[in-house]
């Protein structure tokens, strides 16, 4: 694993990885979509987004996972003002009501949880909020179960006390659909031996709970890339994500060196929504994301698998690639019809929902909840529209913004007009 930082956000380590032993299969990779016709970038994070190089993680000097928990709440689990209740399952929002007779607006006060604890804001300061941290599942669901969300709907599941009718909480549902095309690998340069033979695999283990270095180290998502899938893209729509390794489902390794390459579209036009299955906060919401239900989502997602296999299938990969495995040949990939078959039959969530509390329709511009007095909502899920990448950067800078909020700090000093790299012939040019 590289060593070097890359780059600080607050107290998150980020860094690039670099394991030895699929160094090779990476660099081919990136050189692979040199040959295809697209840019290298150092940095997708930076000036450069679009092309192939390598990606970033978030993981310490330890080869520790640098998550928020680690980053913002270990540091100051001791503070006197922060108390953490665990395996506490809260089920609604308590309110009070305040200003004049009338047009009283709801006030938060803490929550309830199922177990049948109160948790209140401090009565000794006026300006105490209670904060929504659930995530785009989560916050709308409470949200709703504690009757702010459309009337109708939680009329008819059964919730009478209507706080605030706001019809949108829990639609706008934006997420990243994944697929990945999986070849055999012609090489040993592949996490094949170390996930699957036993005494690789305590080795590994035994270097990285050691000395925090190793196979174990990395979350071997090392390189990958953006792109555009046809002209008339501003900016890159589609992902791709490099695995020295192929996998079924999400955890069980093909038992034969492969590799494998994750395409997502970043900016689908298929909108979702978020509902209660029952006012039971035990029971889980209905999700129906509407995943590719439209036409241009259709199209992408298409353009994507070609893509993917036409960068896979250059020269800088040949003394690697070996046989496709997936599509496999019962898939005619010159056919439309054959492709979208086969992305319906294998494309999952990449896990970044989004967009259900969004602001301009339930928050405001500081995550404030409109219509109700002391909540407000920090994740995802106000988000206007989903970012054209991973959600875990973008979240935690959204966290940092709406903390200034909260404090009545200003905000950072920034340049108004940073460049940005946009290729020169994009009207007229996929790459």
């Amino acid at each position: 694993m590289d060593e070097t930082y890359v780059g600080l956000t607050g107290p998150l380590q980020v860094r690039h990885g670099k394991t030895a032993v699929t160094a090779p299969l990476n660099q081919a990779l990136v050189a692979a979509g040199v040959e295809a016709g697209y840019p290298e970038t150092k940095d997708p994070n930076g000036y450069m987004q679009e092309g192939l190089g390598p990606m970033h993680m978030t993981v310490d000097s330890n080869g520790m996972r640098s998550s928020t928990s680690n980053a913002y709440v270990r540091p100051v689990i001791d503070r006197p003002n922060l108390t953490i209740h665990t395996d506490t399952h809260v089920s609604r929002i308590l309110f009070d009501q305040n200003g004049g007779k009338d047009q009283p607006s709801p006030n938060a006060i803490g929550v309830q949880c199922t177990n049948g604890e109160s948790i209140h804001t401090s009565h000794d300061n006026p300006n105490s909020e209670v904060l929504l941290c659930l995530g785009a599942i989560g916050s709308p669901q409470l949200l709703m179960l504690s009757g702010i969300g459309p009337a109708a709907h939680l009329n008819h599941v059964g919730i009478e006390e209507i706080v605030l009718d706001s019809p949108n909480v829990g639609a706008n549902l934006q997420d990243h659909l994944d697929t990945y095309i999986q070849y055999e690998c012609e090489q040993p340069t592949t996490l094949y031996p170390d996930a699957t033979f036993p005494h690789r695999m305590l080795k590994s283990g035994l270097e990285w709970f050691g000395f925090g270095t190793g196979v174990c180290a990395s979350n071997h998502f090392e390189t990958g890339g953006f792109v555009r899938t046809r002209a008339g893209k501003l900016h890159p729509d589609l992902q791709f994500h490099f695995v020295a390794g192929a996998i079924v489902g999400q955890a069980e390794f093909i038992k034969r060196h492969a590799f494998q390459l994750h395409c997502s579209t970043m900016r689908a036009t298929s909108v979702g929504t978020l509902r209660l299955r029952s006012k039971d906060p035990n029971i889980p919401p209905i999700i129906d994301p509407q995943y590719l239900s439209t036409e241009e989502d259709v199209v992408d997602y298409r353009n994507a698998l070609r893509l993917a296999i036409e960068i896979i299938e250059q020269p800088a990969l040949d003394q690697y690639r070996g046989q496709r495995i997936s599509p496999s040949n019962e898939y005619d990939l010159e056919k439309d019809e054959d492709v979208d078959r086969w992305i319906r039959e294998t494309t999952h969530s990449a896990y970044h929902p989004s967009c259900t509390c969004s602001m301009g329709t339930v928050v405001d511009g500081e995550g404030r909840v409109v219509g109700v007095d002391g909540l407000r909502v920090v994740d995802a899920s106000v988000m206007p529209s989903v970012v054209s990448g991973n959600l875990n950067a973008p979240t935690i800078m959204l966290a940092e913004k709406m903390a200034d909020h909260i404090k009545g700090q200003g905000m950072l000093a920034v340049e108004e007009d940073v460049e940005v790299y946009v290729a020169r012939d994009w009207a007229t040019s996929q790459r």
